[in-house]
């Protein structure tokens, strides 16, 4: 794997940290392989062990695991496992389908990426996989328009919220950041890259700048930190630390501004709700799942006046924020929580290994 922080803010780490963390405490024994210097939960049941080099996502990456399965420890892992887990189809996908470990491989699809190279491995790698699990329908619909994946094991495990972790609380962040009660919070997190949306972000502050009581909060780092402003009203912030402290974050924010362009699901918006937080993003796939019109607004891609306009509405209509956010509480607690998503897995696992 190529990350398994607990304290992790990305969406796809996110899902493996509550995944597999979660089937350890049901009784499954977990084998995770890391680079060096990488966090990981500490608990029963789960076992890590570290590369003996670092290696960074990338080209070579998709070729070196054939390599590090030759190795004694990696030989030793894999003869006694039973299924063999791919966290990127994309870097780890093909140097695991070279190395055939005899074992079966796993593959978990959160997106399907626009990138023609990747594109590429998407038609034909998925082939080569013994089961697939998606984070929703729609990723599955996707990946069968490129890929022939009838004979596989395929389950949906959506990507869910951690309720108990996420939901109202009190905090004094607001002093904090020297923010006055009665001004507004705009609130990003996710990476700064063009998937997210944060260029459109970045416009539609220029609008909403004007009024002197809004602040905007970007948490997330990226190659597109250089477009966010350098303003006394702009807050960015790189890494918000623990699970805790994003909730605090979520709970001082008025609106949580997300104008992604593809998402597998959003849990940075699923997150927001489940914090009370009403939610302003795009028709984007994966999100347009989440986000009703009780619960925010949803406007097309790249609609940077839409966007501003929505966002203007929810900070001057406390009553409106204050539905919509009770509303979204109430959303995310009825339909996306990990106990269904882990119980998917186990369903997944067990045919699969049965298929073997």
């Amino acid at each position: 794997m190529f990350g398994f922080n607990p304290d992790s803010n990305l969406g796809g780490e996110i899902y493996d940290v509550e995944v597999l963390t979660r089937l350890a405490k049901r009784g499954h024994i977990i084998d995770v392989v890391l680079r060096k210097g990488q966090k990981a939960p500490k608990m029963k049941n789960i076992n890590v062990h570290y590369l003996p080099f670092n290696i960074k996502t990338g080209v070579f990456s998709m070729f070196v695991l054939p390599w590090l399965f030759r190795t004694r420890r990696m030989k030793q892992l894999i003869e006694k496992a039973d299924v063999f887990r791919v966290h990127s189809p994309y870097f780890l996908g093909l140097g695991t389908v070279l190395a055939k470990t005899g074992k079966p491989v796993w593959f978990n699809y959160h997106h399907i990426e626009n990138k023609m190279e990747m594109r590429f491995f998407d038609c034909f790698l998925p082939r080569k996989a013994d089961g697939i699990t998606f984070v929703s329908e729609e990723t599955e619909k996707d990946l069968r328009e490129l890929c022939n994946i009838n004979d596989k094991v395929i389950e949906i495990a959506p990507t869910s919220i951690d309720i108990d972790t996420f939901k109202p609380v009190k905090t004094n962040l607001r002093k904090e950041l020297c923010i006055r009660d009665n001004e507004k919070i705009i609130l990003f997190v996710g990476a700064l890259i063009p998937r997210k949306g944060i260029d459109i972000l970045v416009e539609s502050w220029k609008e909403l700048r004007k009024n002197k009581d809004y602040h905007l909060i970007i948490i997330g780092q990226g190659p597109l930190r250089k477009l966010v402003p350098k303003e006394r009203r702009v807050h960015h912030i790189s890494y918000a630390g623990s699970k805790n402290r994003l909730v605090e974050f979520y709970n001082i924010a008025d609106v949580f501004a997300f104008p992604t362009r593809l998402e597998g699901f959003g849990m940075v918006v699923g997150e927001a709700m489940a914090c009370g937080t009403p939610v302003v993003t795009t028709n984007a796939k994966g999100v347009r799942k989440i986000v009703d019109e009780r619960t925010g607004f949803r406007i097309n891609i790249d609609d940077i006046k839409s966007f501003t306009e929505k966002i203007e509405l929810l900070l001057g209509n406390e009553k409106l924020r204050k539905r919509m956010g009770k509303n979204s509480i109430k959303r995310i607690r009825e339909n996306f929580t990990w106990d269904r998503t882990v119980s998917n897995t186990e369903r997944f696992l067990e045919r699969l290994i049965k298929n073997a």
